[in-house]
């Protein structure tokens, strides 16, 4: 039974690896099938792509909202059955436009189709990894966009009926080899308070921050630039052919992206790939010789990886959070996902803005110095807000953190100046060194550890309270000090702190925990 139960544990990653990399194949297959002209891009050619991140942040938000529990416990099939039926209507349309003119409000529903599809994909993939050790994700991940790559490397031999068939197969079988497991445990040492819901959220709305400048900022230098006339490299099956060729490049630099965070502790770090991605978004967003065909071609290949990149990190730092969020008694697949898709329709409206209102933007055809500085400085701008999401806005000390709180070991760091030997109002508490010094002379040994347990009990009982309402660390060595019927001045004299700043501390808390006396502060701590 043993040997079993080892074989299905051993074989789970593989089978999450090729799930992912059939859903992930499909994305490039599609782009092909349309043909989209890659210089020249008018504004309504970019409607079906933007139906298609609308889409998938419509389902969801509609499937978290509606069907939560359904994802949450994996039950059932109808989730996948929806995934697989939207796409097939998707792919349909997609067949039935062909090249016809015109057509471009059935590419846009087409396209919808399929971001819905992919919308629901992407939450059944993120809630499988989550459920995977770090480095099985990490394994899963580079197969996806091992097999995304080399998508892009064979499609140019196939004509695009086949492809959108060969897309429809590699979804439905995406969809029947996802494995279904058990999503991680809540630790048992969590605690509800009210901090970790305040440090969630806090943490939550800097992600969605980092997401959205990652969705934009890279959207808004790529659009650009192929939007722009660039025709002298060559028409669109040219270009399509260069993507091609360095398809390859754009996984070796993904699989060195990925082996950067593991590095520093030779352990998945996906918050140290997401910093380096940055470096990427520097060889793509800063071009050398602005204007030259050597730079359009730099940018085009770079913008590739770039892209590539950005969406294996994505996976991997959404699992990393959904995993600790888990075990915090909280369930957050396709939060990063929602925010990276409003980011990249955010990056398409400026886009869509830029070309509509400023005449400048047409004098990059005729490569002139108005028009080369525009695409410039708006790129120098986007790497400023890349630098911003990638290096400030989130980092792993901040998860981890989080994590501290919801099991209750966040080190508040309380001296033992803070713990008085008496713990009642009523008797007052000596100096502290001489009470120290005359416990070590005088006391016998059992008492000693009947005061320690006591002591330690205190204080216990005061982070407890600290966490769940919401005291600072600052805040938690004030209510140590205060809870044992010490004055104010013996607040400042312990922690070395002024008198506005101790009477600032004893406002908030007795704000706090809605006490109004010291008296009213001791009682509430010791029935607590």
């Amino acid at each position: 039974m043993g040997n079993v139960s080892q074989k299905t544990a051993s074989s789970t990653p593989i089978k999450s690896a090729i799930s992912c990399a059939l859903q992930v194949s499909w994305v490039p297959v599609v782009c092909y099938a349309q043909h989209v002209e890659w210089s020249g891009l008018p504004i309504e050619r970019t409607l079906p792509l933007a139906c298609y991140f609308a889409a998938a942040l419509f389902a969801v938000a509609c499937v978290m909202h509606f069907m939560q529990e359904t994802l949450k416990n994996d039950s059932g099939h109808v989730l996948d059955i929806g995934a697989i039926a939207t796409y097939a209507f998707g792919i349909a349309l997609l067949l039935a436009t062909g090249q016809s003119e015109g057509g471009t409000p059935i590419s846009c529903i087409a396209f919808a189709l399929i971001g819905c599809s992919s919308g629901i994909s992407v939450l059944q993939l993120e809630r499988c990894l989550m459920c995977l050790a770090p480095k099985q994700v990490a394994f899963v991940t580079l197969t996806a966009i091992l097999v995304a790559c080399a998508a892009i490397f064979v499609l140019p031999f196939l004509p695009a009926p086949a492809t959108l068939a060969a897309s429809l197969a590699f979804v439905a079988a995406s969809c029947l080899t996802r494995p279904r497991l058990e999503r991680p445990q809540v630790d048992p040492s969590t605690i509800d308070s009210k901090l970790l819901r305040a440090k969630i959220e806090t943490f939550n709305k800097r992600a969605a921050g980092a997401m959205l400048l990652l969705g934009a900022a890279s959207t808004v230098p790529i659009a650009l630039f192929v939007s722009s006339d660039a025709s002298f490299m060559g028409d669109s099956i040219q270009v399509a052919a260069m993507i091609n060729a360095w398809a390859p490049l754009a996984f070796v630099l993904f699989a060195g992206i990925v082996a950067i965070g593991w590095m520093p502790n030779r352990e998945p770090n996906p918050f140290g790939s997401l910093r380096a991605l940055f470096a990427i978004a520097l060889l793509s967003f800063f071009p050398i010789s602005p204007g030259s065909e050597f730079n359009m071609w730099l940018v085009l290949i770079f913008s590739m990886v770039w892209v590539v990149s950005l969406a294996g990190i994505t996976l991997l730092v959404s699992c990393e959070i959904d995993r600790e969020y888990a075990e915090c008694g909280q369930f957050t697949p396709g939060r990063n996902v929602s925010f990276l898709c409003a980011g990249v329709l955010a990056g398409l409206v400026a886009v869509a803005f830029v070309k509509s209102f400023i005449p400048q933007f047409a004098g990059i055809v005729g490569r002139s110095s108005d028009g080369t500085m525009l695409i410039c400085s708006i790129s120098m701008a986007c790497v400023m807000l890349l630098f911003l999401a990638t290096n400030t806005l989130i980092t792993k000390d901040m998860l981890h953190e989080v994590a501290l709180f919801g099991r209750g070991k966040l080190a508040f760091h309380v001296p033992e100046e803070a713990i008085s030997g008496e713990t009642h109002a009523e008797v007052p508490p000596k100096p502290l060194a001489s009470a120290t010094a005359s416990s070590n002379k005088n006391a016998d040994p059992q008492a000693d550890a009947s005061e320690r347990r006591r002591d330690h009990s205190f204080v216990s009982k005061c982070k407890n309270i600290a966490l769940e309402y919401g005291l600072t660390p600052r805040e938690l060595e004030v209510l140590i000090i205060l809870a044992q019927g010490n004055t104010l001045a013996r607040v400042q004299e312990e922690l070395v702190i002024s008198e506005g700043t101790a009477i600032t501390h004893r406002r908030n808390i007795y704000r706090k925990l809605d006490v109004h006396s010291k008296q009213e502060l001791i009682d509430f701590v010791a029935g607590s």
